[in-house]
């Protein structure tokens, strides 16, 4: 028993200089990182980039005609830059009155896509939940087959809708769900293809692109272990004394 006290004496001569180096490690590693720059979604299709007004397309019924085929796809994807919180926008549609795709957000910070249904109704993705100003990628992949993929910086979701059937006669970029943009800048690119497979590696190389783009965390290491020897100390100095 003397000889673990013995050895617990020593190690408390030396654990504080031990763990002042880890701190110091680990505050150094983590300042000395990089920015931050997310990997973004590369361009494809048709780019358009909104910055003041909307920008009108017109009729663009050959991006829905993709959607009556076997293995075909529509593609949009982009980044959003919300300037105001707090107020309902609308980011692009394909048609009005809920007649066709929609890409929206509530005042509620909700972040949504709606779709034009077979039997007259509106089926609906939530996307994600906006809490303050800023921007975020996203890429909305809408299968013949009426499956929808969402991927953005923090989700990757895939939800089967019932019958799609959505009109493009109206597209409009800055404006959706009969809103216009309030306080965002809308970047969009797309496209439509006939082997839905490809769009979907294509997203899930941009997911392996950004997990990869993401900060290390390796500085945690160090620093928790100083922390934690610093905390701890020696838990039976008092049966010494």
């Amino acid at each position: 028993m003397k000889q673990i006290f013995d050895r617990l004496h020593v190690y408390d001569k030396i654990r504080f200089p031990i763990s002042l180096i880890c701190v110091v490690v680990g505050l150094t590693t983590w300042s000395s990182r990089p920015d931050f720059e997310p990997a973004q979604f590369p361009s494809h299709g048709e780019s358009f980039q909104q910055v003041n007004d909307v920008i009108e397309l017109g009729d663009r019924s050959d991006l829905c005609l993709a959607l009556r085929e076997r293995d075909h796809y529509l593609l949009i994807s982009g980044s959003i830059d919300l300037t105001k919180i707090g107020v309902e926008q609308g980011f692009f549609q394909t048609a009005d009155a809920e007649d066709g795709i929609y890409f929206d957000i509530d005042s509620g910070g909700q972040v949504r896509l709606g779709i034009h249904l077979h039997d007259g109704t509106t089926g609906h993705v939530l996307f994600r939940k906006v809490r303050r100003a800023g921007l975020f990628n996203y890429a909305i992949l809408i299968g013949a087959n009426s499956l929808i993929r969402i991927v953005d910086n923090e989700n990757d979701i895939q939800i089967q809708v019932k019958d799609i059937e959505p009109t493009c006669l109206n597209t409009r970029i800055g404006a959706g769900n009969e809103m216009d943009i309030r306080g965002a800048l809308v970047e969009a690119n797309i496209s439509t293809g006939s082997d839905i497979a490809i769009a979907n590696e294509f997203l899930e190389n941009y997911v392996s692109a950004y997990d990869k783009s993401l900060p290390s965390t390796l500085y945690k290491w160090p620093l928790y272990t100083g922390m934690l020897l610093l905390v701890v100390g020696n838990p039976l100095r008092w049966r010494k004394k």
